[in-house]
């Protein structure tokens, strides 16, 4: 749409449009309605006429026959009544297949019949529905119609166009657009909006804009929840700052937060990946005196831990202890034992558990693949090696560039240059 259209905050709204004179259909006897199959279901609307336009429209609404809706109401003389309008073209914006033809029928429906909807819940369900499958372009479409029709926006309406933004990495305009929503005091923007802001700004790497934010919530009596740090810490652990993360971990503690298991297996993991596991561990031992049940994700975490600082004994016994409680194992975990066991040379016992997957009724990755070659290169056993490649092409799994660099270059190591081109050639 070229410029996004400002966003318009202003107590009250628009006056509904006047109801029009509504016009009866001629008798069925001497002109059949069009789709005369649907009309069936238009009966069981109790107390309508069920050839009047409204009851056609309902029931191929609920049929969802939107081209056929729309082919109806251009071809008739009889205009439906508007509140039949307004429950048209909101089924359209919630259950309508194609979004990009449900703007199509409402600016149709504009010019066809100078109506536009009025609800404010059909045009937030369109934006919602728009960011869900990534089209932010529509969102500045509906939102464009929106404001030119003089609807005015709520929490929602602000949720989605900051989440647009933030989609579009433009997560400065929609700290502007929060900002300017509050100076004008008629609404003050949730804190799951915030959330996304801070997430986004944290993906970035930009912490000075989280702090902003931080400050812009509680400037405006919108209180960080524990979620708001959740994405905080997490951010942190990603871009390498657990120690950053831990002091914020610690310090929301000390301000009343009480943090869940999330927290704490973000924070567990952003330890280990620091090779701080130690520490990882004291935050483990807290969590369980806080009667805190860690799942397989949590185990997870640490048994990488261990795996990483070489402690496969305990790296074991965090495992055995993870299916003692009950937590489902799965291809993730089994992929962490076997890459903990390659790395540290035992590749028979990684052999071993790959074996065993199977049995427990664990299917292969491409990641579980990827790590045992890997391991079996490491250890020299090319052969083995090229034998698992080999199964895991027939088996039609594929595997990563990365996967491909490693092995051929253990093949140059090995002087196996042949076998080396040829791996190059499967790769392109």
């Amino acid at each position: 749409m070229g410029k996004h259209p400002p966003f318009r905050v202003r107590p009250g709204g628009p006056p509904p449009p006047p109801l029009l004179h509504r016009r009866d259909l001629p008798p069925p006897e001497r002109k059949r309605p069009p789709h005369s199959a649907l009309l069936p279901l238009a009966s069981s609307h109790q107390g309508a006429n069920r050839f009047s336009p409204e009851a056609i429209l309902s029931a191929l609404s609920e049929a969802k026959a939107w081209k056929a809706s729309l082919h109806f109401l251009r071809s008739t003389k009889c205009r439906p009544q508007t509140s039949s309008l307004e429950s048209f073209a909101a089924r359209l914006c919630e259950e309508g297949n194609d979004l990009e033809e449900s703007l199509e029928t409402i600016l149709e429906l504009k010019r066809v019949l100078d109506f536009s909807p009025s609800l404010l819940l059909t045009w937030n369900t369109a934006l919602s529905r728009s960011l869900r499958i990534g089209r932010t372009d529509l969102v500045w479409h509906f939102y464009g119609e929106m404001i030119s029709c003089g609807i005015t926006g709520d929490v929602t309406t602000i949720r989605c166009i900051a989440q647009a933004f933030c989609k579009e990495g433009k997560m400065s305009e929609a700290l502007e657009l929060l900002r300017d929503i509050s100076k004008g005091g008629v609404m003050t923007p949730d804190a799951f909006t915030f959330n996304k802001l801070v997430s986004g700004f944290c993906r970035a790497k930009n912490y000075e804009k989280v702090s902003e934010t931080l400050h812009l919530m509680i400037q405006i009596g919108c209180t960080p929840t524990i979620f708001t740090y959740q994405e905080v810490i997490y951010g942190l652990c990603q871009n390498g700052m657990a120690g950053e993360a831990y002091r914020l971990f610690n310090d929301t503690k000390y301000r009343g937060y009480v943090h869940d298991v999330v927290s704490y297996t973000t924070m567990i993991d952003g330890l280990c990946k620091m090779g701080q596991v130690e520490r990882a561990r004291d935050v483990w031992q807290e969590m369980i005196k806080n009667r805190l049940i860690p799942n397989e994700y949590t185990y997870n975490v640490l048994v990488y831990g261990y795996c990483k600082m070489g402690n496969m004994d305990e790296a074991k016994k965090m495992y055995e202890e993870m299916l003692g409680r009950g937590c489902k194992e799965s291809v993730v975990n089994c992929n962490t034992m076997i890459g903990g066991l390659c790395s540290n040379g035992r590749i028979d016992e990684a052999w071993e558990w790959f074996e065993r997957m199977p049995d427990r009724g664990i299917d292969w990755d491409s990641t579980t693949y990827s790590i045992m070659i890997q391991g079996f290169c490491q250890g020299g056993r090319m052969k083995e090696a090229l034998d698992l490649y080999y199964n895991l092409l027939e088996v039609g799994l594929q595997p990563r560039v990365a996967f491909y660099t490693r092995m051929i270059q253990a093949f140059c190591e090995e002087g196996n240059v042949s076998m080396a081109t040829e791996i190059l050639n499967d790769m392109v």
